[in-house]
């Protein structure tokens, strides 16, 4: 559960398309109640009063704070996870092999600290911090809809629940041992597969009674989850400080003057060569990207570790894990203990270059990159100057929310104005999503005389759960296009039914290189800039309104 999914290029419709039968049959499989039940006579009412009479409550005299340390074993990967909770407010460390990660929240927001030492806000749901202690009270929340099924037999009888969540695709069930009252174990149905959760070894502690061994599996054991809790206290004071977001320390060294960055480009975006050991490593710059990533092939041929987690399953099919670059360097900037995520990626442009990976969100955040698209150009620039004033002679901020690692900026389309478009230095086309256009079809018209979609794929995408979609892509025309301060008008846009989501909230656009090519682009991470500034190409296209 400590990997992050990349973003996931509309480029991949194609690759990963299947026939609509076998998704439909495998989802019909899934969602199916488990086998042998018999009926009961209990109700819903009398089954949550017992649960929570079993789960107790904290005595008044002490502080509602918790401090609790597991240790667990992802995808053979082993490791420990502190967390500190004070109401809302709270912090976590999860260390696994050579990979440390912070997650936190206080007053001022969400945050997390990657592998890599960067620090970012975010406003995704952490679901890493909390995967022991995930919340399986979704039968008390009424918001869901919720059957008693009937119980279920062997050693341990337990009712069953089924618990449908407004906008989940699929149920959950639920089962309350029928003697402790406790939660013993859930089953999730998930793209192609079906999760247990199992809960066992209840303790009770100041009143409050939790299980302090949970075990996860979607029938792959070497994919497994299992966490056992080793401390747990409550009543403890933590200072305000303690849940506060954490400054930097990078993997990546931050230049001290304007330094050129060696890169090339094919039409798409810029290329740059790490250097490891002596090979030369082909890497696309992707500000979409939130993690970097290598291609598995290659990670095995230069013997990157794995540290012992899990790199197939047993029948062969590949597993992303996670790994690192000990020392390399792009152009002189040195990269120590990098972490990347390995997993398939070859990409061979021409007969001359193989892509073999994504530098994301970690290379932007490490100094200020600057990107020259009239002269082809990358390089990086000290991040002091970017504090604060005016950095950037006749360019302009836009705003811009750094979400998790993932960069969204506002554009219109038409008359209305998205702050959910992805800023993308890596895809050449700007497309509109499945959320835009059916939320605002009056913006987007068919061209006169054209065919409106394109035949549809049925695709298992990666990105937060949803799969099973028939996608559909097609050329609208907006009247308006307005993104900094040029107004593109009249012009085409690629669009898809597709509702890509990142971060649980819905992507309206993607923002790529046909319009941001009009501009130099001034990446400040460090301190959540980004300056942009019109090019020659921009004062050839635009005239002053």
């Amino acid at each position: 559960m400590l990997l992050r999914s990349a973003a996931i290029a509309l480029g991949a419709i194609a690759l990963f398309a299947l026939p609509s039968a076998s998704l439909a049959a495998a989802g019909t499989a899934l969602d199916a109640p488990p086998p042998n039940l018999t009926p009961t006579t209990a109700t819903l009412g009398s089954i949550l009063a017992a649960h929570d009479k079993a789960v107790g409550t904290l005595p008044a005299s002490v502080k509602n704070t918790v401090a609790e340390t597991w240790t667990f074993v992802d995808q053979g990967l082993k490791g420990t996870l502190s967390l500190e909770r004070d109401g809302t407010n709270y912090r976590s460390r999860i260390a696994a092999g050579p990979f440390v990660e912070q997650y936190g929240q206080d007053a001022s927001g969400r945050w997390h600290q990657d592998a890599n030492g960067f620090t970012t806000s975010t406003t995704a749901v952490d679901e890493e911090s909390f995967y022991p202690i995930r919340v399986v009270e979704d039968a008390a929340d009424p918001k869901n809809d919720v059957t008693v099924l009937g119980e279920s037999a062997g050693q341990s009888p337990a009712y069953v629940l089924k618990v449908v969540r407004p906008g989940y695709e699929h149920p959950e069930y639920v089962f309350y041992d029928k003697a402790s009252a406790m939660v013993t174990r859930v089953e999730i149905p998930t793209r192609q597969r079906r999760i247990v959760q199992t809960y066992s070894d209840f303790r009770t502690t100041d009143g409050v009674a939790a299980a302090w061994h949970v075990h996860d599996t979607d029938g792959r054991p070497e994919l497994d989850d299992d966490y056992v809790l080793t401390s747990l206290r409550h009543g403890e004071d933590f200072p305000a400080q303690d849940f506060a977001m954490p400054p930097y320390h990078p993997s990546i060294g931050r230049v001290t003057v304007r330094t050129p960055i060696a890169a090339h480009t094919l039409g798409y975006g810029y290329l740059v060569r790490m250097n490891v050991g002596g090979r030369g490593l082909d890497f696309i710059v992707d500000s979409s990207s939130p993690d970097s990533i290598v291609d598995r092939d290659v990670a095995r041929e230069m013997n990157l570790p794995a540290y012992g987690q899990a790199t197939q399953t047993t029948d062969g099919k590949p597993v992303a894990y996670r790994t690192t670059i000990a020392d390399g360097d792009v152009s002189g900037i040195p990269f120590h203990n990098f972490v990347l995520t390995a997993e398939p990626f070859g990409w061979e442009p021409d007969d001359r270059t193989k892509i073999v990976g994504a530098l994301g969100y970690d290379f932007f955040a490490a100094n200020v990159l600057h990107f020259d698209f009239m002269n082809g150009t990358l390089e990086a620039l000290p991040v002091a100057p970017f504090s604060a004033g005016a950095p950037v002679p006749g360019g302009y901020d836009i705003p811009i929310q750094i979400d998790d690692g993932t960069p969204f900026v506002p554009i219109a389309i038409g008359s209305f104005i998205t702050r959910k478009a992805l800023l993308s230095t890596a895809d050449p086309i700007t497309m509109v999503f499945g959320s835009f256009v059916y939320a605002h079809p009056d913006q987007l018209q068919d061209p006169p005389g054209s065919g409106r979609h394109h035949p549809g794929r049925i695709v298992p995408f990666a990105d937060e759960g949803t799969y099973g979609i028939t996608v559909e892509s097609w050329t609208s025309m907006v009247s308006d296009l307005r993104f900094a301060v040029g107004d593109y008008q009249r012009v085409g846009l690629l669009s898809t039914n597709y509702p890509l989501r990142l971060h649980e909230q819905d992507v309206d656009a993607l923002l790529g290189l046909d319009y941001l090519g009009f501009y130099d682009l001034y990446f400040a991470y460090p301190y959540g800039r980004f300056i942009v500034k019109p090019n020659a190409a921009f004062f050839k296209v635009f005239k002053r309104d």
